[in-house]
């Protein structure tokens, strides 16, 4: 992750921090209804100049997912997020499949709606509305050489397109609006916390 800023002096940041982790996922079914999404994210997130016991962090999600139809899931439980200003995060909401064209995941906090638009050859071509919290937590070290441990916290609504194929390859590119920015400094409270103003965002991937 490369970082600018911010301008105030007083809250430096590394020009870059890592991110290196492992993610696992399960999906059982316990009958013909009632399922569960779980997932594991652990690894270290640092700039690799100051690593300590803080810098290892176990993320993880735990939903119940209740089958109403063959279209529509009801899914309830929670996101581990080990940040320091929030640790858990409630979650729920409807996964709805009214049809072949719309898929609507309205699940707090990272709900997801898209439309098919076309499909070209064995390639689908979709567009979506999402929202989103981002952000992250990592250690770092000071200008002056002091340890510290901060988090990024932001609120994104992001718009895009994405196509994927049979053999699940995927691509997208999106835009976004991000507001609620903020850093928090856990350890040195130097300072404790900053505001920083709204931005944009163009983000742009590949997975397979």
């Amino acid at each position: 992750n490369w970082l600018a800023g911010p301008s105030d002096p007083v809250a430096d940041l590394p020009p870059r921090v890592y991110d290196a982790y492992l993610d696992a996922s399960w999906a059982p079914r316990f009958g013909e209804r009632l399922s569960a999404d779980l997932g594991l994210r652990t690894g270290v997130w640092t700039d690799f100049k100051e690593v300590n016991s803080d810098s290892i962090r176990i993320l993880g999600r735990a939903l119940g997912v209740f089958s109403l139809s063959p279209r529509m899931d009801v899914l309830a439980g929670g996101w581990y997020l080990d940040r320091n200003v929030i640790k858990l995060f409630p979650a729920g909401g409807v996964h709805w499949r009214p049809n072949q064209e719309w898929d609507m995941y309205l699940v707090f906090p990272n709900p997801r709606i898209r439309k098919r638009m076309v499909n070209i050859s064995s390639s689908q071509w979709w567009w979506y509305v999402a929202g989103e919290y981002g952000g992250g937590r990592w250690t770092i070290e000071r200008d002056d050489g002091s340890p510290d441990d901060f988090d990024y916290n932001d609120i994104r609504v992001i718009g895009g397109l994405e196509w994927e194929t049979q053999t699940q390859a995927r691509g997208f590119i999106e835009a976004g609006y991000v507001f609620h920015r903020e850093l928090v400094y856990a350890r040195s409270l130097t300072p404790p916390f900053l505001t920083l103003d709204d931005t944009v965002m163009v983000r742009v991937g590949f997975d397979f």
